[in-house]
């Protein structure tokens, strides 16, 4: 069953965070675009700085930046979803001396780990998007809406609010679907 809502999760991800944060959604393809144009801030500005070059240089930044414009939702979801634990994990420390003691960049830096962290659990699944996921089943199956299980509406909001902090503070922070 909780493959069966894979697909409904990532897409109601993706289209909660298009909807909310970013711009340019319609074409469901990796853009550069972003919602400023200015970092927030000096320590945003060195945030950023980092954020380009870990898509430059990681292997996750790498290939989400290399996917072809064809590339399924669910392939750009995983390449995303990698390079974003990439950006906190390996260059958590990068992000934090560029944060400085700058409060803007620092509230990104804490968004940084919202973000991974809630990524990750959505698209693997370990949040059900339902209350009731066999109940769900059989709602999908008559036509009915499912009953949300609030957890994951939490989650998904954080998530939209955690990537909306880092598209104001970043310039670079890309339009992802």
């Amino acid at each position: 069953i909780a493959s069966m809502f894979k697909p409904i999760a990532t897409a109601s991800v993706m289209a909660l965070i298009c909807a909310s944060v970013l711009t340019g959604c319609g074409s469901g393809t990796p853009k550069s675009g972003t919602m400023n144009t200015q970092p927030a801030s000096d320590g945003c500005a060195a945030m950023d700085k980092v954020y380009v070059s870990a898509l430059k240089e990681s292997s996750t930044g790498k290939t989400f930046s290399s996917l072809p414009k064809d590339a399924s939702p669910e392939v750009k979801q995983v390449s995303w979803q990698a390079f974003t634990v990439t950006l906190n994990t390996d260059y958590r420390a990068k992000f934090t001396k560029a944060a400085a003691k700058d409060k803007t960049a620092q509230a990104a830096l804490s968004a940084l780990g919202t973000y991974a962290t809630l990524s990750a659990q959505i698209s693997d699944g370990k949040l059900s998007e339902f209350a009731d996921p066999t109940q769900a089943e059989a709602d999908l199956k008559i036509g009915r809406t499912p009953t949300p299980n609030p957890t994951y509406v939490q989650a998904v909001n954080q998530l939209a609010e955690a990537g909306a902090t880092l598209a104001k503070c970043m310039p670079h922070w890309p339009v992802a679907f």
